[in-house]
């Protein structure tokens, strides 16, 4: 029920809070440049992967995200890391939308 959808999101949502990615990019990424677009796609796999993963009919939205520091490995490989919120949309799985471009449910279990 509600409930249960409630507390997984917050489950959810402490999960996610702190996201590290690791992220292979082309040779000559800038390590602070954070508005690449390689910032834009782990935030897309990321919500791609919850949205994949809950059991929430609805999908899920970036309510707010951010860089948290850019570490730069050897070569061409860096570590990303995000930190970012997420937020029940009402959009449903099946809709095929992207979810970045549905509004947040509101109500007092969202």
């Amino acid at each position: 029920g509600e409930r249960l959808e409630g507390f997984e999101r917050r489950a959810m949502e402490i999960f996610i809070f702190f996201l590290t990615l690791s992220i292979c990019s082309c040779s000559g990424f800038p390590a602070y440049d954070y508005d690449l677009p390689v910032t834009q796609e782990a935030l897309n796999a990321s919500i791609a992967r919850i949205n994949s993963q809950s059991w929430s009919r609805n999908l899920y939205g970036v309510v707010r995200s951010r860089v948290m520091g850019v570490d730069a490995w050897d070569g061409d490989a860096y570590r990303l890391d995000l930190q970012f919120s997420i937020r029940e949309t009402v959009c449903t799985k099946g809709s095929g939308r992207d979810p970045f471009t549905c509004s947040f449910k509101s109500g007092p279990f969202v």
